[in-house]
């Protein structure tokens, strides 16, 4: 018997997460990662409107989350760091094992600006409670090139 979640796939990880299944979460992430951008983008505003009420279940999933913000479309990739200003707004603790991988998209030139706006805005809700964590000489190095 399958024991998955039997709602649509853009709430699917909301739910394994609700469930405490971050294995599963993080599975059916990477299946995420080869739907077509509206699955994406549907699945994406589900999350975010699940951290706008609980942003700690994403603790665990978040660096797999944060290969979104790689992804060739620049919706998926703005949604995605919407996402993560969420997320570090109400829990900083989830969102200090990303902020390398923030700090790289500010610091890329080429990226959508709305995109490095918002990776700059989570790593100032990360800066409020954990200064080490980006205050770091390479952190800074990209908060420059970025801003």
């Amino acid at each position: 018997m399958d024991d998955q979640p039997s709602g649509p796939p853009e709430t699917e990880i909301a739910t394994l997460l609700e469930q405490g299944n971050e294995a599963d979460a993080v599975a059916a992430l990477e299946r995420l990662s080869t739907a077509g951008p509206a699955t994406q983008q549907a699945c994406l505003r589900s999350l975010k409107a699940a951290a706008d009420e609980q942003p700690e279940l994403f603790d665990g999933v978040l660096p797999s989350l944060t290969d979104f913000l790689q992804d060739s479309g620049r919706p998926t990739r703005l949604t995605t760091a919407k996402l993560v200003v969420t997320i570090s707004e109400g829990a900083p603790d989830s969102v200090v094992p990303v902020v390398p991988t923030l700090a790289e998209r500010l610091a890329d030139e080429s990226e959508f600006y709305y995109v490095r706006a918002r990776c700059a805005e989570a790593l100032g809700y990360v800066a409020v409670d954990h200064p080490d964590a980006v205050v770091s000489p390479a952190v800074v190095a990209d908060l420059r090139i970025g801003l």
